[in-house]
């Protein structure tokens, strides 16, 4: 099971051995009803809004999308600092940066600029989906 939590609502990740009954599709479709749940993700189905996204934009106008059953930055208050760390002088930032194991584009999506390429190298697709389309919606892609 895996949890992420928002600033008001969280979303809920169910993992099950077997395939996703009618019954257990049901009860997952039931946490819905508590007011700190906004979605649940239980294999291909996704009862509500699992997605989370940073409610601030960066400035580039990027937002930080998430789900339970991604990888995320654990200690949300990193993420403003590490989204933030580039050298002081733009002449010193490099064109070109190359970020491993971007997950849905913490480090990614700030560095996302005018004049500058960034490739993010991630191997979970539904990660990479998120990232892209923040980049997208944000006319950055």
């Amino acid at each position: 099971m895996g949890l992420l939590a928002g600033e008001q609502k969280g979303a809920i990740d169910l993992r099950v051995e077997g395939g996703v009954t009618p019954g257990l599709r049901k009860r997952a479709e039931q946490l819905l009803q508590h007011r700190v749940v906004a979605g649940v993700t239980l294999g291909v189905c996704r009862p509500g809004r699992p997605v989370w996204w940073r409610m601030r934009r960066f400035p580039n106008g990027a937002r930080l999308r998430a789900r339970p059953d991604t990888f995320a930055q654990a200690n949300r208050s990193m993420v403003p600092l590490l989204s933030s760390a580039r050298p002081r002088k733009p002449w010193a930032m490099p064109w070109r940066v190359l970020e491993l194991f971007c997950g849905s584009g913490t480090l990614t999506l700030p560095l996302l600029e005018q004049h500058r390429q960034v490739t993010g190298v991630e191997s979970a697709s539904t990660s990479l989906a998120l990232a892209r389309r923040s980049a997208d919606e944000a006319g950055l892609g």
